[in-house]
């Protein structure tokens, strides 16, 4: 019982293979992308999408992006009559334009592109007058 107990307590935690498996080393490097020439992109398998809406949860939250603004949602079409009927789920994120029409339309100069090509929105400086949702060609940015 307790002799058990307390050599497991004191056993020493598996060895780390690799580096890569840490957090800290893992991040080091991603936390603000290259300005290299290459562009950051995502692929997402719809096939598979359900309709959670956690991509834009945790888009929400990686970005620190306030209640009442949206820059990633997921869009869906009905398809069928009754009783063969099925709904699409479409997510659709910002898709960071190289020559991007919100930053051009915000009039306080809340939106900028960051390394990577990145279009990235400073909510400090947003004003909330919504340009940038009208001339999104994507529909991504909502408030």
């Amino acid at each position: 019982g307790t002799a058990a107990a307390s050599s497991q307590a004191d056993a020493e935690p598996p060895p780390v293979r690799s580096d890569k498996f840490q957090p800290e080393s893992f991040w080091a490097d991603r936390i603000e992308p290259p300005d290299d020439g290459k562009k950051l992109g995502w692929f997402i398998d719809t096939r598979r999408c359900f309709g959670c809406h956690g991509c834009e949860v945790s888009c929400k939250s990686e970005n620190d992006v306030p209640l009442g603004n949206f820059i990633r949602q997921t869009f869906y079409q009905d398809e069928g009559e009754y009783p063969t009927v099925a709904r699409m789920f479409m997510p659709m994120a910002c898709q960071h334009c190289e020559d991007a029409p919100c930053i051009k339309a915000c009039p306080c100069g809340a939106l900028h592109k960051e390394g990577g090509g990145t279009v990235a929105i400073d909510y400090n400086i947003c004003c909330g007058h919504g340009t940038c949702v009208d001339v999104c060609p994507y529909g991504a940015i909502y408030m």
